[in-house]
């Protein structure tokens, strides 16, 4: 079955599963609708099937993030993002966009009137909305407004590009950090090379010295 989770990155794994059950499942609900004369039997399982999906999103958006932050607490010394991807299947330019996603809920960077309804959407709208939040768009009441009406992706990419075409705060200073360690700053369209993280031969003191130092920069990963 095909879930919003799949559309992410084309490089995600496929993970075995054994479907057999689920779907002998779907044929007893389809014999009870008939048996019953009710569509509504069968519906409303495609409904629950939809939901768990969408849940599934968000679910594992906040599981990435809270083991990405407890990740020095567990005994593994293998790096956080490859263990994910090896044991999970999950690519870790995928994992950079579910960590994204839930620390707009975690550092509180929408607005509370629309939280509940932007994390209620499928975490392929939630991808382009966490990057403008990331990458400090100017967002006012009427952008968020547009954003939650917005219907479908579709939609919601023609307003996210219209708000792209505002510029960002002109004082908006953005830290980025690639995947070899090296920072780098932007600010009113100006990039400078800022350092330099030793996130690859990094020891147990260093990646935690690293970890602490980009949660508390805000340090955006490349």
């Amino acid at each position: 079955m095909t879930t919003e989770l799949d559309i992410l990155n084309g490089m995600d794994q496929t993970v075995p599963v054994d479907d057999e059950w689920i779907l002998d499942k779907v044929d007893e609900i389809i014999a009870e609708s008939v048996e019953k004369k009710d569509a509504y039997v069968a519906l409303n399982s495609c409904r629950q099937l939809r939901q768990i999906s969408q849940l599934s999103g968000v679910a594992l958006a906040k599981f990435f993030y809270l083991i990405r932050e407890n990740w020095n607490e567990y005994d593994i010394g293998d790096d956080f993002k490859d263990t994910v991807y090896d044991y999970v299947g999950v690519h870790p330019a995928t994992v950079s966009k579910y960590i994204k996603i839930w620390e707009m809920y975690e550092k509180e960077l929408i607005p509370k009137e629309f939280e509940e309804q932007i994390r209620q959407r499928n975490i392929k709208d939630q991808v382009p909305i966490s990057n403008l939040v990331a990458e400090d768009y100017p967002m006012d009441q009427d952008d968020w407004e547009d954003i939650v009406d917005a219907p479908d992706f579709t939609s919601l990419s023609k307003v996210t590009r219209e708000i792209r075409g505002k510029k960002p705060y002109k004082n908006a200073l953005l830290l980025f950090i690639s995947s070899d360690g090296t920072i780098s700053a932007t600010q009113d369209e100006e990039t400078e090379f800022v350092g330099y993280l030793n996130v690859e031969e990094a020891g147990d003191i260093a990646e935690k010295a690293i970890q602490r130092i980009t949660r508390a920069s805000g340090i955006l990963e490349r």
